[in-house]
């Protein structure tokens, strides 16, 4: 499928996921220190707001994240349902640093990356609100 010319136009650039958790300093302090992030702005005005980012390097954009207080709405409960794909370089080395900072990965992935029918090769983990991370690095 073409992409319409008003797309081109617009020049998108970035992507932010925004993950409702329950403690928006808590989540994004995690993110810094077990994942490698960076801290770009934490505002707790109005419940609270943060970004994290990481990456950029090579002339690539950073990846960025944002947390915002989880607001019950409809009665209902917070929801993880979803996921996120980061994607990266060396994700081998990646997941052994990862896992010896301690982070969990999900079940399948606690030896290493799996090469996926997609031809990704990626593993998961489960930040500290229960979002699923998905790294994922592209062949070659």
């Amino acid at each position: 499928m073409d992409e319409p010319k008003w797309a081109e136009k617009h020049a998108f650039y970035g992507l932010q996921p925004v993950l409702e958790v329950a403690d928006v300093e808590a989540t994004a302090s995690w993110y810094c220190d077990v994942l490698g992030f960076t801290l770009d702005f934490v505002d707790m005005a109005r419940g609270g707001h943060a970004r994290v980012s990481i990456g950029g390097g090579g002339g690539k954009s950073p990846q960025r994240m944002r947390f915002t207080v989880y607001r019950r709405r409809h009665g209902t409960e917070p929801t993880t349902a979803g996921y996120t794909y980061i994607h990266c370089v060396q994700i081998d080395d990646l997941h052994a640093e990862y896992r010896s900072r301690g982070v969990t990965m999900r079940p399948g992935y606690e030896n290493g990356p799996v090469t996926k029918p997609w031809k990704l090769r990626e593993f998961e983990i489960e930040d500290c609100n229960g979002h699923i991370l998905l790294f994922a690095q592209e062949p070659g």
